[in-house]
């Protein structure tokens, strides 16, 4: 039981941490939004992934609901492995093409689209302070995701029902927390705070 509740604790201490690293990034970009934005307009492309990681991410976020009613272990980690194929994509070794997509899933995966989103971000974020803010954004984002990942391998390995829930209900958080808030995403991080910094909507 100490162990179980120990567990937890770190959960939530990364989860918070992660909210709070977000709500500084909003404190300290909020003046400089805009000029970021007008300065150095982010190609569409760059705008779509964005969008498409807050999409994907929708789509993992409702597999995992379909998830937590369900009868026995079975059923979850077949859950637990639908949500993996779509945050890693097709192309990757820890997809299961027997598990099949979720309605919505792309099979490109978050994964792909995180890695593109750096490789466009990073090297113009390096040389232009006004762009820190994706980048921060992004790296966030990523924690989220990689906390995600490490719940739903940790469902697909344990052999009891109960471990699998508890960490069903924390892939959850993650999940919406990767996602962000529509309604304030700037404050809370997320997917959604990073299509800002990129101009989208």
């Amino acid at each position: 039981m100490v162990q179980k509740r120990q567990r937890w604790q770190r959960t939530y201490s990364k989860l918070v941490l992660l909210v709070l690293l977000g709500g500084l990034l909003a404190g300290l970009t909020a003046g400089t939004l805009g000029q970021a934005q007008s300065t150095a307009p982010w190609p569409p492309e760059v705008q779509q992934w964005a969008r498409q990681v807050v999409e994907q991410l929708s789509v993992g976020i409702r597999e995992t609901v379909f998830a937590l009613p369900a009868a026995d272990l079975g059923e979850i980690q077949q859950r637990a492995q639908r949500v993996l194929n779509v945050l890693v994509g097709k192309q990757s070794p820890d997809y299961q093409t027997k598990a099949g997509d979720p309605l919505g899933a792309d099979g490109i995966g978050v994964q792909a689209y995180l890695e593109r989103l750096r490789n466009a971000i990073e090297p113009r974020a390096q040389s232009n302070d006004r762009l820190r803010p994706a980048l921060f954004a992004l790296n966030i984002l990523q924690a989220y995701h990689r906390e995600a990942l490490d719940h739903i391998k940790e469902i697909l390995r344990v052999n009891e029902e109960g471990p699998a829930r508890r960490n069903l209900n924390q892939l959850l958080a993650f999940l919406v927390a990767a996602r962000g808030s529509s309604e304030d995403p700037l404050s809370e991080g997320g997917a959604r705070a990073l299509l800002i910094y990129l101009g989208g909507k």
